[in-house]
């Protein structure tokens, strides 16, 4: 199968709309991951966000608009669990999930299948690492390389983007410090390779 018809689920976050109309790293760095892959010919893309949420991509969503938007009363964890489970009810149909929504979802990535690739956006609570470490074992990556954190595995490492390992491998895209996308290629690790 031609690599850019994989089937990719990005997460973005239900505090904002994606891509934001003001704040939001993690939704800029979601909808560049986004219209990126679709800007590139990647045929089976689809962002789980809100609803108000505009892209090049197929739209899921579990809310209209994003709980620091939309005024209302209801409990962010609520609107969270929602669009999170949707995403992890739904992974069967993907060969990846690109994570931007920090550590939750990596909660389910030994109940599922498919692959989680994480893009960490920092660690806003050192205790967050908890959560991080317990699930070592899956991928990521970084938006600076001051969001490492050395008992984690880099996925995506500077050598990976030389042109010989272009061949044959997925495009994965990762923010700068700038919220400026940049397309990163790697190989896949031996027990995702079969996809």
């Amino acid at each position: 199968m031609d690599i850019k018809h994989k089937r990719v689920a990005v997460i973005s976050t239900v505090a904002w709309r994606t891509p934001p109309r003001a704040y939001g790293a993690w939704e800029t760095v979601a909808s560049n991951i986004t219209e990126g892959l679709v800007r590139r010919g990647w045929s089976n893309v689809t962002l789980y966000a809100t609803g108000d949420s505009q892209t090049a991509a197929e739209l899921k969503f579990c809310v209209d608009r994003g709980y620091e938007e939309d005024g209302s009363d209801r409990l962010p964890q609520v609107s969270t669990v929602l669009h999170i489970s949707q995403v992890m009810e739904q992974a069967d149909q993907y060969d990846l999930i690109h994570n931007n929504f920090d550590y939750v979802p990596l909660t389910y990535s030994r109940l599922i299948k498919t692959p989680i690739l994480t893009t960490i956006h920092g660690f806003s609570d050192p205790d967050l690492l908890r959560v991080y470490h317990k699930y070592r074992d899956s991928f990521y990556v970084s938006i600076s390389d001051s969001d490492r954190d050395p008992g984690l595995k880099a996925t995506i490492a500077p050598e990976a983007s030389s042109r010989k390992s272009r061949e044959n491998s997925w495009s994965a895209m990762a923010g700068s410090i700038r919220t400026r996308a940049f397309i990163w290629q790697f190989k896949w690790p031996d027990r995702v390779a079969g996809l």
